[in-house]
C-alpha cells in the first residue's frame, strides 16, 4: 500500500492510495477463513463450505470492506504521522471501484483534503486588546424604568373610550358566507392585546372603535405568525379532532375594551416589583434598589460584549489561513443551502463560516493545553441551571430536575450542544483571566449603539475584505 500526497494550496491537497492484491488478498482471506468456521450452509458441515464458493457468495462484499478499511487506514495514517487535522470532510476525486469493478487486482483512489491550521494561542492572546466598559446609567434611564414598572404593575379597567395601543380587546367573530353571517357557521370570542403581535392591517382597523362596533376580517390575518392550527386552537376555539371547514373571512364585533391604569408608588407596589421580603418601602430606597438592579443587568450586558469581542479579536489575531477553495467546494457539495449561494452572499457567509470555525479550533488547542475538564455532574448542573432560567416558575425538587437533565442528556446531539456551551464558558473566562484587559466608563446611550452595531451586522470592509 502507497500513500502520496501532493500540494494543491495553502492546507489543501490530494492524497493518493494505492492498493495491490498483495494488500488486500491477506484481509479478504482472513475474512474468509472466519466466515468459513461459522458458516452453515445446505450440504455442507460446518467448518467444511469450501473458500470458493464462499468467495462466490460474499467475496465482493468482503472485498469492497477490505478497500474501505485500507484506504480509512492509510489516511488516518498520514494525519498522525504528518501532525495533521482534518477542516470539513475528505472529498473523492476519482471512482476506481466504479471504473474498474469489483475483480481488479489493484487501484488507486484519490481524495482532496483541507487541514486546519495551527494557531500560537500565546501570541494572539498577547495581540488581542479588549475593553471591558463600565456602563453609566443616567438618572432618565431610572424615571423610564419606573414608568414601565407602574404600567406593568397596573390593572386592568372597562374602558368606554375608542381602542388604543396598549389596550386589551375581546372580540365575537361570526363566520361569514357570501357576506352574510353563515348559518351553523364557527362562532368564538378571544381576546387580543393591542401591539406588534397584531399584523399592522389589523391592528389599524382596532384603533379607534369602540364597543359594539363591528366589522369583516380575515381571521388569519388577525396575529402575525399564526398558522391553521393555532388559529383553530386559541381564535376559534376548535379541538383537534374538529374538522369542519371554515371560511377566512368573520364578522369581528367589539365587546369588551380594557385599559391598563398604572399603579402607584406604595408597598404593594415595591413587593410586586422586588417579592414580598424586599427592603423598599420608600420612593428613595425604591430608586437605590432599581438603580442596584440595572447596573447588575448592565454589568452582565458588557461581559456578553466582551466575550463576544473576545471570540472575534481572537480570530482576527490568530492570523489562520483556511484552505478557503477546498472549503467552499465542500460547504456546495455536501449543503443544499450552500449550493444555492453565490457572489456576495457566498463571500459574506464564508467569512463568518471561518469566524466560526477559528473559535471552534481556538477552543478546542486552548482546552487541551490548560486540561480544562468538563465531569458529568458539572454539565448536569448547567444544564440544570439553564432550564431554571427559562422555566423557574417550576418549583421541583433538586433530585426531580436533575432526573429530567439526565434523560435530556441521554440525547448525544442534545448533550454535545451543551458540552460545548460549557466549553465556550469555561474556555473564555480561563482566557479572560491570563489577559491584562482595559477598562473604560462609557455612557448607556453610547454602549447601546456599540450593541446595535453588533446586532445589526456592521462590519467595515477592513473587517470583512469587502464591502457591505
Amino acid at each position: 500500500m502507497q500513500t502520496d500526497f501532493l500540494p494543491l494550496d495553502k492546507q489543501h491537497g490530494k492524497i493518493q492510495i494505492q492498493l495491490t492484491k498483495q494488500d488486500l488478498d491477506p484481509m479478504v482471506k482472513s475474512e474468509l477463513k472466519k466466515i468459513k468456521n461459522k458458516a452453515q450452509i445446505k450440504g455442507f458441515r460446518q467448518g467444511g463450505v469450501p473458500e470458493s464458493l464462499l468467495m462466490n457468495l460474499y467475496g465482493t462484499e468482503i472485498k469492497a470492506d477490505a478497500i474501505q478499511k485500507l484506504v480509512q487506514q492509510s489516511v488516518e495514517s498520514y494525519l498522525k504521522e504528518n501532525n495533521k487535522q482534518l477542516v470539513g470532510e475528505i472529498m473523492a476525486v476519482n471512482d476506481p471501484i466504479g471504473q474498474l469493478g469489483m475483480s481488479a487486482d489493484a487501484y488507486q483512489f484519490e481524495f482532496e483534503l483541507g487541514f486546519a491550521p495551527d494557531p500560537d494561542i500565546s501570541t494572539a492572546l498577547e495581540g488581542t486588546k479588549l475593553v471591558r466598559y463600565k456602563i453609566q446609567i443616567p438618572e432618565s434611564k431610572i424615571e423610564e424604568e419606573i414608568s414601565f414598572l407602574l404600567t406593568k404593575y397596573g390593572n386592568l379597567e372597562d374602558s368606554t373610550e375608542a381602542v388604543k395601543v396598549g389596550d386589551q380587546v375581546k372580540l365575537e367573530v361570526y363566520e361569514l358566507e357570501n357576506g352574510i353571517v353563515k348559518p351553523e357557521g364557527v362562532i368564538s370570542d378571544f381576546v387580543v392585546l393591542v401591539d406588534d403581535t397584531l399584523t399592522e392591517e389589523f391592528q389599524q382597523t382596532l384603533l379607534g372603535k369602540i364597543i359594539d362596533n363591528e366589522f369583516t376580517a380575515d381571521i388569519y390575518q388577525i396575529e402575525k405568525k399564526l398558522d391553521l392550527n393555532q388559529v383553530k386552537k386559541y381564535f376559534l376555539k376548535l379541538e383537534e379532532n374538529d374538522e369542519r371547514e371554515f371560511g377566512n373571512l368573520f364578522q369581528v364585533k367589539i365587546i369588551q375594551i380594557q385599559s391598563n391604569k398604572a399603579s402607584t408608588e406604595n408597598e404593594e407596589f415595591y413587593k410586586k416589583v422586588f417579592g414580598n421580603d424586599t427592603e423598599v418601602v420608600d420612593s428613595l430606597s425604591f430608586r437605590q434598589q432599581l438603580r442596584t438592579s440595572l447596573q447588575v443587568y448592565y454589568d452582565l450586558e458588557s461581559e456578553k460584549m466582551l466575550d463576544f469581542m473576545l471570540v472575534k479579536e481572537l480570530a482576527k489575531t490568530s492570523q489562520m489561513e483556511f484552505p478557503e477553495n477546498f472549503l467552499k467546494k465542500w460547504l456546495q457539495s455536501t449543503s443544499e443551502s450552500w449550493a444555492k449561494k453565490s457572489g456576495y452572499e457566498l463571500e459574506h457567509d464564508f467569512f463568518h463560516f471561518k469566524e466560526s470555525l477559528a473559535w471552534r479550533i481556538l477552543r478546542e488547542k486552548y482546552s487541551q493545553i490548560h486540561e480544562i475538564q468538563i465531569s458529568r455532574q458539572e454539565l448536569e448542573n448547567y444544564v440544570i441551571h439553564s432550564i431554571k432560567q427559562k422555566y423557574g416558575e417550576f418549583k421541583l425538587d433538586e433530585e426531580v430536575w436533575r432526573g429530567y437533565v439526565r434523560k435530556m442528556l441521554e440525547d448525544k446531539e442534545q448533550a454535545m450542544n451543551y458540552y460545548v456551551e460549557l466549553e465556550n464558558l469555561k474556555v473564555i473566562e480561563h482566557m479572560k483571566a491570563s489577559m491584562t484587559i482595559d477598562s473604560e466608563d462609557i455612557e448607556l446611550g453610547n454602549f447601546n449603539t456599540k450593541v446595535q452595531e453588533i446586532n445589526s451586522h456592521h462590519h467595515t470592509e477592513l473587517d470583512h475584505h469587502h464591502e457591505h
